[in-house]
């Protein structure tokens, strides 16, 4: 089959990929940055935001298109979800689980979304990714054409990916391996959650693209086991300490706000403080058994790979200024590289920021008044 990934060299798509050409399908993957061919794996770097570009690639049709993008724009998704559905026999669109609203049973599929139940008319209109996520999975349920299918992954890791409740590595672990203190909020410690293996999820995608019986449906890809996050946070500290001989320093805070400057976070307030336990029948049903992967082992391998060679992405200097301010630490400044960011971290971490944002907030309320 001719497969074309949307934003496939993430987490998940990458994984697919492989598994998908090693199945010897012919895999087209739009990626942002230069990359080499592989076999049966063609890369076509652009940016798949960008109309002109998706035009392009779409001149040609495909058997299956999966669909990692993010789409800010509601109107762009709108605008363009037509010509996907034309040129695919099915359009795997990749939403989340993290459209659910709170609930004390296990979770399935006719849940209810946070779109139908919540009340906060400013995170309704926000811009957050459950919430996009829901409109999105609304405009293409309202399509004629019926050749699509939704799903609906959760939390997934693999040994770059390694998430510490609202936090991903660069904001937990990066700390840790700097021999600074990794913050983390005491009301998070006895929720559940559930972390699935990144290449387990891509091996559920991949069967549901060899499915016709999965059209027109929406899945939720899962594991069934749940963990608390105190659980998570003992496996991390534990390999970190089996690995690298030392011990990582905890700080328990009382509230995720005593680490944050920009109030709500909505992951935290309708995701990660509720208990997640789902219910994963129907995509059983439909492929087959679901390989349910022991946390703990498949977790310790992941940080242990990742330690030997730690590699980090982009790190908020701002938001490391105000957890070194609650532990009374200080960042190295030769590991920050900007002067811009040097400075931040300066303003931050002795408070001025605060007071910054404060007048900013006063003069933007006093203009206000003056202009209405």
């Amino acid at each position: 089959m001719k497969i074309l990934l949307l934003g496939g060299t993430g987490a998940i798509g990458s994984d697919l990929a492989n598994i998908l050409s090693d199945d010897n399908n012919e895999v087209f993957v739009t990626t942002r940055r230069k990359r080499k061919n592989k076999d049966r794996i063609t890369y076509i770097t652009g940016n798949a935001l960008n109309d002109n570009f998706i035009k392009e690639v779409l001149k040609e049709s495909f058997d299956i298109i999966v669909d990692f993008m993010m789409y800010n724009n509601l109107n762009l998704f709108k605008n363009r979800i037509e010509i996907l559905l034309e040129k695919t026999g099915n359009y795997i669109f990749t939403s989340s689980s993290r459209v659910y609203a709170d609930s004390v049973d296990e979770i399935t599929e006719d849940s209810p979304r946070l779109l139908e139940t919540v009340n906060d008319k400013k995170y309704l209109k926000s811009n957050d990714y459950a919430i996009l996520k829901c409109k999105e999975e609304d405009i293409l349920k309202n399509t004629k054409k019926k050749n699509y299918t939704i799903i609906r992954p959760y939390i997934t890791y693999n040994y770059q990916k390694l998430q510490l409740g609202i936090y991903e590595k660069e904001k937990w672990l990066f700390r840790a391996l700097d021999g600074r203190t990794v913050v983390f909020s005491k009301d998070l410690l006895d929720k559940e959650t559930t972390l699935s293996y990144g290449y387990d999820v891509a091996k559920q995608i991949a069967n549901i693209c060899y499915r016709d019986s999965g059209r027109g449906e929406i899945y939720q890809i899962t594991t069934t086991k749940a963990v608390y996050w105190k659980d998570i946070l003992e496996i991390y500290a534990n390999t970190f300490k089996k690995v690298l001989g030392r011990e990582m320093k905890i700080k328990l805070v009382d509230n995720i706000y005593e680490t944050k400057i920009v109030k709500p976070d909505y992951q935290y307030e309708y995701d990660r403080i509720f208990d997640r336990k789902f219910n994963s029948n129907k995509l059983y049903n439909l492929t087959g058994i679901f390989k349910e992967d022991d946390v703990r082992d498949s977790l310790e391998k992941c940080l242990t790979n990742f330690l030997k060679n730690p590699e980090f992405l982009k790190i908020n200097w701002r938001d490391e200024a105000v957890k070194d301010k609650i532990c009374k630490e200080k960042a190295n400044m030769k590991n920050i590289k900007r002067m811009k960011d040097k400075i931040i971290y300066i303003i931050y971490r002795y408070s001025w920021g605060y007071i910054i944002e404060n007048f900013a907030r006063r003069i933007k309320r006093l203009i206000n008044y003056i202009r209405y």
